[in-house]
């Protein structure tokens, strides 16, 4: 299924129906970097979700 990507804009094809298969199953994210995914409201393509920061922004 094609989603939006909820950081960038872009589509990509998301695989949650065959999760096995999907992106997001073969990343591997540390405690900090799921913490900083719950501002998105849905997934993220590949690039976003292989970008994201170890350790957060410093405000």
């Amino acid at each position: 299924m094609q989603k939006t990507c909820s950081k960038c804009q872009q589509e990509f094809e998301c695989k949650s129906d065959d999760v096995a298969n999907c992106h997001c199953s073969k990343v591997t994210l540390t405690k900090e970097q799921l913490a900083a995914l719950k501002q998105y409201s849905d997934c993220l393509c590949p690039t976003c979700l292989t970008s994201v920061p170890s350790t957060p922004k410093k405000l």
